[in-house]
């Protein structure tokens, strides 16, 4: 549709990323909207170098320090090996700051560490009274998998808990992310090792083939797991 509204290519730019195209039935991808740009203007008067749009990655990451951009290039590799026909392959993120370590953290005690932090996070009254609290973002935010744990978690901890979901946190910014129950309460939680068997066997893909007569071809792989792209891309945009 965009590319109907001008008549001309020269000036076009268009900017995305597909690893954090998590909405339900987005599926967008560069080499897609290359092949939409061919479509639209050959036949015309421009030239055919025109009609191959470059791609020019942004690898430099001014948001997120160095460590953070590790795990979400991990998540990236993970996507890369399993559905390199859904996500853009690029280079890999880098940052200017270190920063600290992800923890992942592994308890039934969960809840009191998580009112205990809020207590002590919580901007003064008076703060948001005059307006003083930051409308992209704040110093710490939990992120959830849907509405109705977000709901539920803010029952526990208070109405006015920073907890939110993956896709309203969108285009915010924080000091502090923490990612609440989310792979446990995954769909896909009984199928998580082909994470591990991803990292360890190059391309999974391969033994899927090997291991089910040669019957079995990469587009039923991908078919079969496609809620496992959906999910690695909702963690890649919560990191």
């Amino acid at each position: 549709m965009l590319l109907r509204l001008v008549g001309c290519p020269r000036g076009i730019h268009f900017a995305g990323d597909t690893a954090q195209c998590i909405s339900k039935d987005a599926l967008f991808r560069f080499e897609n909207a290359k092949a939409l740009f061919y479509e639209r203007f050959s036949g015309s008067t421009v030239s055919t170098r025109e009609l191959k749009p470059k791609l020019l990655p942004l690898s430099h990451n001014f948001r997120s320090h160095k460590r953070i951009l590790r795990v979400a290039s991990l998540v990236m590799e993970l996507l890369y090996k399993g559905f390199p026909e859904l996500v853009d392959k690029l280079p890999p993120e880098i940052g200017d700051n270190f920063g600290p370590k992800p923890t992942l953290y592994v308890g039934t005690n969960i809840m009191d560490i998580l009112k205990f932090e809020e207590e002590m996070e919580t901007p003064p009254k008076s703060d948001v009274e005059h307006g003083n609290s930051n409308e992209f973002g704040g110093l710490r935010v939990i992120l959830v998998r849907d509405e109705e744990i977000r709901d539920n978690l803010r029952k526990e901890l208070g109405s006015s808990s920073s907890v939110l979901t993956i896709l309203q946190s969108k285009g915010m910014e924080f000091d502090d992310v923490l990612l609440y129950d989310f792979l446990s309460t995954s769909p896909y939680s009984d199928k998580l090792n082909i994470l591990e068997e991803l990292l360890q066997r190059g391309h999974h893909t391969d033994s899927y083939r090997e291991d089910h007569s040669g019957d079995r071809s990469h587009a039923d792989w991908t078919k079969d797991n496609i809620v496992l792209c959906s999910e690695l891309k909702t963690v890649d945009t919560g990191e």
